[in-house]
């Protein structure tokens, strides 16, 4: 893994924890949001699913990470067993 990629994964995986865990923290439900954000953005960081430089990698992160986050969470059960985290 390269290290614009790691970087990237803990700063997506920090800021999809602070949105989704914020999302579902008015439904009782910060801790479990917080973790499926940060996995999400970890893997997403990881492979480098968002597009940054435009406003619709943005747009798609913050979505995935506030109201999609139970399709998140289980796009993340799926695809959390079989992801290689090494390039």
């Amino acid at each position: 893994m390269s290290r614009s990629a790691a970087v990237e994964a803990v700063a997506t995986g920090l800021g999809g924890g602070v949105l989704a865990g914020a999302a579902l923290a008015a439904f009782g439900l910060g801790w479990p949001g917080a973790v499926i954000g940060a996995v999400n953005g970890g893997l997403g960081g990881v492979r480098g699913t968002y597009a940054w430089r435009r406003p619709t990698g943005w747009l798609a992160f913050v979505l995935d990470s506030t109201w999609a986050v139970p399709l998140t969470g289980q796009n993340n059960w799926t695809r959390l067993p079989s992801s290689r985290l090494t390039a």
